[in-house]
């Protein structure tokens, strides 16, 4: 039987191996690594967590929490997470591993946190002041550094553990701090609730636990339910999204128990989106009407209006949306801000190679829209490998490997439209596929107004059944920002077809 300890830091560990998971998992869905430093002082507790998705086991964790005296007396927690997922037939895996590092006071020093595998590297290192925190993320070479205000003292994953074995766990009880959440490079509210006491079955054992629920601000509308002993350590976390993400206490042996890939089942069934669509050629259907049906809650969480989409009336549960495919620039928008214009981590078009390809795409051509046009049909043609084997490469990393899906086609195309002076963002939503919606990114360019471009499919016009829930400049050095708002409907909302209109045989749509 595995042990728990007064010391365990498993509670907010595992709140954050589930952000990343859930990050990983939602960005493997649109489209090994050494540790950062081996246990060297007092070992306090050294801890495996399973985490499973859909019922199957998809990886561990793997947390050691240490004293070190020198230079200065600080507690450090290592987490190292392996995940697995299979996606449209293709494993893929990755592994992150984060470091806290806080002081005899509690307070968070500093963090690191580098993730590798299937196209998602990426490192980041924060440092902790009393009044700031500096937050430098590392991608293909690249560095951004940000400086964030703090007013208030960042706790580290020890001393929040102590505050909670501290706090009685009786129901009713409620514990608010503020922690740091490396894959976001941000400081974030976390509230945990106790609800009163549980008998739930861990590892086939019943067992009489203290259930509480754990929000952060970061994450808005996920809810993190977990169950703890007496002492207030973490047994098991639950997350309802992404297909049921689940993460349980065990032995060292059960958790490195080998994944393999028959007992994986494919992220994308969980992706799938319920509809009574039966398009005979998608591509075609210029407008459309569609009844979006879902929880009223995570419905008005959406960015649905837009020059393409139009919200004709709202029920509860349910909205009623017209989509509209509409090519060409417009007049008298106003202009974006210039976020949509700069470089960014994951949109480098100061590269002097993103550069190139640009101005090669674009030579001879005077209008703003056939530069876009002609860009989004260089995209389609130079990503030659389309793949489901990277999870969210940057521009840059897609230009040199000419690999990925739907999101290494939509950065890369944002980035060379930026490149050639065409404000751009990225759009995440679905679209039909295959006999139904799945999700989807594509790219929109601002031409007096936002203009949908698909370099995934490069078609004469992005059609109307591309319907948009959330756009992003993609200026955040998180790639998360695209994804979390959406993680909360994945597979509990349905899109049912009312009317819709094909593009005549023949004939131009629009200025085509």
């Amino acid at each position: 039987m595995f042990r728990y300890s007064k010391t365990d830091s498993a509670w907010t560990i595992l709140v954050r191996v589930f952000r990343l998971t859930v990050l990983a998992v939602a960005i493997l869905s649109f489209s090994g690594c050494a540790a950062l430093g081996a246990a060297s002082g007092e070992l306090i507790e050294e801890e495996w967590a399973a985490v499973s998705l859909a019922g199957a086991r998809i990886g561990y964790v793997h947390t050691i929490t240490e004293r070190r005296a020198a230079p200065e007396p600080v507690i450090v927690t290592s987490v190292f997470n392996e995940t697995r997922v299979r996606r449209f037939g293709v494993t893929l895996s990755f592994r992150t591993d984060v470091e806290f590092v806080e002081n005899e006071k509690g307070e968070l020093a500093s963090a690191k946190m580098r993730m590798a595998g299937a196209g998602m590297d990426i490192e980041t290192e924060a440092t902790f002041t009393p009044d700031k925190v500096v937050v430098a993320a590392r991608k293909a070479g690249q560095v951004e550094t940000r400086e964030y205000p703090l007013d208030a003292p960042v706790l580290g994953p020890y001393a929040e553990s102590e505050r909670l074995a501290r706090s009685g766990l009786e129901a009713g009880t409620e514990l608010t701090f503020k922690t740091f959440i490396p894959d976001q490079q941000r400081v974030t509210t976390s509230t945990v609730q106790f609800q009163g006491r549980e008998t739930i079955e861990v590892n086939g054992v019943p067992m009489e636990l203290h259930k509480a629920i754990v929000r952060q601000d970061v994450m808005p509308g996920i809810v993190i339910q977990a169950w703890v002993d007496d002492e207030g350590n973490m047994v098991r976390s639950l997350v309802d999204a992404l297909g049921r993400i689940e993460t349980v206490r065990t032995t060292r042996e059960d958790a490195m128990r080998a994944i393999t890939v028959e007992s994986l089942s494919d992220i994308a069934d969980a992706f799938r989106v319920k509809t009574n669509a039966r398009f005979k050629n998608s591509r075609e259907v210029t407008a459309a009407v569609y009844k979006i049906g879902g929880n009223p809650a995570d419905l008005a969480a959406l960015s649905l209006e837009s020059r393409r989409q139009t919200v004709l009336e709202r029920g509860e549960g349910w909205i009623r949306l017209r989509v509209e495919a509409l090519p060409g620039p417009q007049e008298g928008a106003v202009a974006p801000g210039a976020e949509y214009l700069r470089p960014s981590l994951y949109l480098q078009s100061d590269d002097p190679k993103i550069q190139s390809a640009a101005l090669k795409a674009t030579r001879g051509i005077e209008s703003p829209w056939e530069k876009a046009k002609a860009l989004e049909r260089w995209t389609y043609e130079n990503v030659k490998e389309k793949t489901y084997g990277v999870g969210f490469d940057s521009a840059k990393e897609v230009l040199l490997s000419g690999e990925g899906d739907c999101t290494e086609h939509s950065v890369l195309l944002a980035a060379l439209l930026r490149a050639a002076g065409i404000p751009s963002r990225v759009v995440v939503g679905i679209t039909y596929w295959r006999g139904g919606f799945m999700y989807h990114m594509w790219t929109e360019a601002f031409l007096d107004g936002w203009t949908a471009l698909d370099a995934t499919l490069s078609e004469d016009f992005v059609d109307a059944t591309h319907i948009a829930l959330a756009a992003t400049a993609l200026d955040s050095p998180s790639a998360a920002e695209p994804f979390l708002s959406l993680v909360n409907i994945v597979g509990k909302i349905s899109v049912n077809v009312e009317d819709w209109s094909l593009k005549p045989a023949g004939e131009p749509i629009g200025r085509f």
